[in-house]
């Protein structure tokens, strides 16, 4: 079976998709067979593709590429992290009182926001698969004292202003 009417990036990037899923169920297990399936044109990468796909089939496997809703939740906690973080960022840049045109909060009411956001998610996690997050106050502690410390370290080199 030739699936050569897929580009070769999307090929490309689906072997080695498929490879990683199916590590050591159908063979491709080394890194110098990963290098010589690099060495192969498009098509019979494509090909080889196929035909993993086949097997695994023919196993009675599958490639499920739907998530599952713990791995949902999990992505949506990474999601909700890098959202906190970009608006870190644009809060640091522009300060805590700027509101964003066309947005009617001020950058610490967004930054707000988004942090009940990422708890919202965890409290989800708790609830629907006893993640058991609860905040570690001497863990907390720990952090700050060391943000602290490179603070002071960053400062005694010119590049923070106390």
């Amino acid at each position: 079976m030739s699936f050569s009417w897929f580009g070769p990036s999307v090929t490309w990037g689906c072997l080695k998709f498929i490879c990683g899923c199916c590590r050591g169920l159908v063979g491709l297990s080394t890194k110098r067979q990963m290098i010589q399936l690099q060495m192969l044109n498009a098509r019979h990468v494509v090909d080889i593709a196929a035909s993993i796909i086949l097997s695994m089939k023919g196993l009675g496997l599958s490639l499920e590429m739907r998530m599952n809703r713990l791995q949902l939740l999990l992505n949506k906690l990474a999601e909700e992290g890098s959202e906190i973080a970009q608006i870190g960022l644009k809060t640091a840049q522009f300060g805590l009182n700027e509101v964003c045109p066309d947005q009617p909060l001020t950058n610490a009411e967004r930054t707000h926001a988004e942090i009940d956001d990422l708890f919202a998610v965890v409290e989800m996690l708790n609830d629907e698969f006893g993640f058991g997050y609860v905040p570690n106050r001497m863990r907390i502690e720990k952090k700050k004292a060391k943000v602290n410390k490179y603070a002071a370290y960053s400062a005694s080199l010119g590049m923070v202003i106390e």
